[in-house]
């Protein structure tokens, strides 16, 4: 699974998809929503061209700590 990420300075975007280019499509598209409320902001064109967009690429029973992998699902032991 791929999470898109965007942080703004009043707001923290993310969206989940399956590959990267579905996550952006998606995030994307919640970014021309937020944007008919304060047009004056930047468009999605000028975001990833500032490198505010980032993606990240998890994987479901893996535990991330700020965003990077801490412990791999596969090195828990089962629980009981």
């Amino acid at each position: 699974m791929i999470i898109a990420h965007l942080e703004t300075r009043n707001f923290s975007f993310s969206a989940y998809g399956a590959t990267e280019e579905e996550a952006r499509n998606l995030l994307r598209r919640a970014w021309d929503k937020h944007r008919q409320y304060s047009p004056e902001i930047w468009t999605w064109e000028e975001l990833e061209l500032e490198e505010d967009v980032w993606y990240q690429f998890v994987r479901v029973g893996d535990v991330y700590r700020d965003n990077q992998l801490l412990i791999s699902g596969n090195d828990l032991p089962i629980s009981k």
